[in-house]
């Protein structure tokens, strides 16, 4: 007897790689979503997003430069293969000490 995959993508974690650098990782390998938004919670206003490179259950960002204290990760209509969806998952960061480096 199969059974149906009914479990739907949702951010499991996110890794600072740089303070405008962000690896996010799902639960799950996603086929789609239709928009992702950084809310910088210190001060209340939006972070630009620059670039987004997505592969299977990664999302990696470039954003603006931030010096929050925390980060909210919302990814809108996050869908796998299978057509599960999740709405609205969203993840909130305490802020990263790891700087810039230029070589």
């Amino acid at each position: 007897m199969a059974y149906a995959d009914t479990v739907k993508p949702v951010i499991k974690s996110v890794k600072a790689i740089s303070n405008r650098e962000y690896e996010i990782s799902l639960n799950k390998t996603a086929t789609a979503f239709q928009r992702i938004s950084l809310d910088d919670v210190t001060h209340g206003k939006q972070v630009q997003i620059f670039a987004v490179n997505h592969e299977a259950d990664k999302i990696n960002l470039l954003t603006a430069t931030t010096d929050s204290a925390q980060i909210r990760f919302k990814i809108n209509q996050l869908q796998d293969s299978k057509g599960n969806l999740t709405e609205l998952s969203a993840l909130t960061i305490q802020s990263s000490t790891v700087q810039d480096i230029v070589p």
